[in-house]
């Protein structure tokens, strides 16, 4: 039914949904983490644009696997009529390019090899865009949410060091509280990103 990979895919995006969620609420209430909003905001669109490509790119929206056969099928005779040129075309992905280079043939009887292929090719790179929709957007946020978790930390950081005097004047007034919220905004931050 589902390929591996998918399969993994999905999975994989809800337990990160599962776990951003939660945490992500945490730290934001407890005002633990600067950016924690930005990265629990990354971290539920990553997993809604995973959840539609995973609906997008299933076997039987791309390529049936018996798609193929029937266009050889009804090719075998000549070029089919217009309906089921139409059919091919909303059957499925590799259905359009398909169609694609039938509705050629059809409208052009005497087409050459060259044309036909240019058709079909173009074909596929419009199909080639249509699959790889929002993989950019993923791509980004996946490099992003890291280096948002990491600035946080490197501000809990500073919050920590900030803690430890004021302003160098006197030695040993660090206040623990504030050095243990900068540690909790550095760790959050840190396990979030």
């Amino acid at each position: 039914m589902l390929d591996d990979f998918t399969t993994r895919a999905l999975l994989a995006g809800l337990g990160v949904a599962l776990a951003a969620g939660p945490l992500g609420s945490f730290v934001v209430w407890r005002r633990m983490a600067y950016f924690g909003d930005a990265t629990s905001h990354a971290a539920i669109l990553g997993v809604a644009l995973v959840i539609e490509r995973f609906l997008s790119l299933q076997t039987r929206k791309v390529a049936p696997p018996q798609l193929l056969d029937e266009a050889i099928l009804v090719s075998q005779r000549g070029v089919p009529k217009r309906e089921v040129i139409e059919q091919l075309q909303h059957n499925s992905v590799l259905g359009e390019v398909l169609a694609s280079g039938l509705t050629a043939l059809s409208n052009m009887p005497h087409i050459s090899e060259e044309d036909l292929r240019a058709s079909l090719q173009n074909a596929g790179r419009q199909a080639a865009a249509q699959l790889q929709c929002y993989l950019g957007a993923l791509a980004t946020i996946a490099s992003a949410a890291p280096l948002i978790g990491l600035l946080g930390t490197v501000i809990g950081m500073i919050e920590i060091f900030a803690s430890q005097g004021n302003g160098g004047l006197s030695v040993g007034t660090a206040n623990p509280a504030q050095l243990a919220n900068g540690i909790a905004i550095a760790l959050y931050n840190t396990a979030f990103g």
